[in-house]
């Protein structure tokens, strides 16, 4: 009988149940866990999100100093054919490689690696061609300078030319003036037209690095030329 009363009491001990603290702690581990996951995973999708953000920005970024560089290297090869025999071949050569080189950069959209290697990778290539750019941007500078200089090397010869041409009109209008023959009006026309060709020879020209003030220059002697040769015309009749 007693064993019997023992059984029973050991039967309602095992079938007692879990004391409430224990299940109010299974409860709470069990929801710090699900709210730790929930931010664990809306951390790692913002995560995602600021990544593609980046990319995105990369991609624009990229995009946009492309097409600048592309406009650049058109522009520069139009430079090269208007300057062609016109500047130094040492210097046409460095900026035709400059050019070339420009033109050959990879400015595509990465596409290898993760989001953020993309993003790497695209602001690396901005990064390139913006030195590309700047390399153009510095040798079309030392193009237009050494066209600058061609055309004023021409301009002087045809200025020296001009000075050529007023002192043999000036020679023959003297002869003419010498000569003493025709009316008076057209002989001090010819008098007057010799003294202003010779102020027009020896006005030095103020700036010879200026192109625009040599051929002034060249202009006015031409000027004073032509009124000689007319002036001579109406003395001689």
């Amino acid at each position: 009988m007693v064993s019997s009363t023992s059984d029973a009491t050991a039967t309602a001990r095992g079938r007692r149940r879990p004391s409430p603290v224990l299940v109010t702690g299974l409860v709470v581990a069990v929801l710090a866990v699900l709210v730790l996951g929930g931010l664990w995973l809306v951390g790692q999708q913002r995560a995602r999100a600021a990544a593609q953000a980046d990319l995105d920005e990369a991609l624009e970024r990229l995009g946009s100093t492309a097409a600048e560089l592309d406009e650049r290297v058109v522009t520069a090869r139009d430079l090269l054919a208007s300057t062609d025999g016109r500047i130094d071949p040492a210097v046409q050569d460095e900026f035709t490689a400059v050019v070339d080189d420009a033109a050959e950069l990879d400015t595509s959209a990465p596409t290898d690696g993760s989001v953020a290697e993309r993003a790497a990778e695209a602001d690396r290539r901005t990064d390139q061609a913006r030195e590309r750019f700047a390399a153009v941007d510095s040798g079309s500078k030392d193009v237009l300078e050494g066209s600058y200089y061609w055309e004023l090397a021409a301009e002087v010869e045809v200025y020296e030319a001009a000075l050529v041409a007023v002192d043999q009109a000036v020679a023959a209008g003297e002869q003419a003036y010498a000569a003493g023959s025709g009316a008076t009006a057209a002989r001090d026309a010819l008098r007057a037209a010799l003294d202003a060709a010779v102020v027009a020879r020896a006005t030095p020209v103020t700036d010879p690095e200026d192109i625009d003030r040599v051929i002034a220059a060249r202009r006015g002697v031409d000027d004073a030329r032509a009124a000689v040769e007319a002036a001579v015309a109406g003395v001689v009749g």
